[in-house]
């Protein structure tokens, strides 16, 4: 994680986290959690290395003089964590590593059945990096404040809590299921509408770890071109309340969709990052906040958590 020289608007997170009091999310139904995902989109120059330097790819018509860059689109998903001091959008380290300031971020509206639009940089704000990268899991997030005007136009309740996440790495048990959130194929979403993709599954494996110690999971299913970074929420207890199926339990995030591991015989499995590592990243990088507005200020900045 990189050091961070102090940042401004220390003063606005006192006021962010009085406002935001109200604005906690409590999800009692996969219909309000879909809420709490977005849409990711950036359409980039399409590039080659030639002779060590980068180039950019252009077109052009037979017999024109006109010329167009060579485009290609990147999507996926991302979805809404609420800090301690800062909100969060988190996905995955492979898609924020194609996402510019100008990319495209969608949510739902307050009725959940038309979609808006907001640029990254929009969200991003001052903030002077877009992205955290993790350096060994394919994770990254970006923090930005919790401004009142901002939450109150763009995200209301779409934020899910810290508590949400796994404190530690583990692995569901493989008899529940297991929902993951998110616009594959870029299904769901658009000007007059938006309608997450769920999919259920169920863990095919206990905790695993790579040859660089990277633990993850895995999914009965593969997983399909879109879903990289969704989230995966665990919903125990459903049944039927108030004649709709609701949650009978609180919600838990346990994990963000990687990747999906296939052979030549066809075999596919997605792979999971469990949300530890997300946690983790996210009280890493506010205790450095903090550590470091403490020092500038010469200790008028309170240090404890809320």
């Amino acid at each position: 994680m990189p050091k961070l020289k102090t940042l401004p608007h220390v003063m606005l997170l006192t006021l962010s986290l009085f406002y935001l009091q109200g604005l906690q999310l409590s999800a009692q139904s996969l219909e309000e959690l879909s809420t709490t995902v977005c849409y990711l989109e950036d359409r980039r120059p399409v590039t080659e290395s030639i002779n060590g330097k980068t180039e950019e790819v252009w077109l052009r018509e037979p017999n024109s003089t006109n010329y167009r860059p060579k485009l290609v689109t990147y999507t996926g998903t991302g979805f809404f964590v609420r800090g301690k001091k800062f909100g969060y959008l988190v996905t995955a380290k492979h898609l924020a590593l194609n996402l510019s300031p100008d990319s495209t971020i969608r949510v739902g509206t307050s009725n959940r059945n038309e979609s808006l639009s907001m640029l990254f940089g929009a969200l991003r704000g001052n903030i002077p990096f877009p992205w955290l990268h993790h350096g060994q899991v394919d994770v990254s997030i970006s923090p930005f404040w919790l401004s009142p005007d901002f939450i109150s136009t763009y995200l209301g309740k779409h934020l899910i809590e810290i508590e949400s996440l796994a404190d530690q790495a583990d692995c569901p048990s493989r008899d529940v299921e297991l929902t993951t959130l998110g616009f594959p194929w870029g299904l769901g979403i658009g000007l007059d509408m938006f309608s997450p993709i769920s999919k259920v599954s169920k863990t095919s494996s206990g905790l695993m770890k790579d040859e660089q110690g990277v633990r993850y999971f895995m999914l009965q299913d593969p997983s399909i071109d879109g879903f990289s970074g969704s989230p995966v929420y665990l919903m125990p207890g459903l049944g039927f309340v108030g004649g709709g199926i609701q949650s009978k339990g609180p919600f838990k995030c346990v994990g963000l969709i990687t990747a999906t591991k296939a052979d030549t015989s066809g075999g596919k499995m997605a792979i999971v990052i469990p949300s530890f590592y997300i946690r983790q990243m996210i009280t890493g990088f506010e205790s450095l906040i903090v550590t470091n507005a403490t020092s500038s200020t010469g200790g008028a900045v309170e240090s404890k958590q809320d």
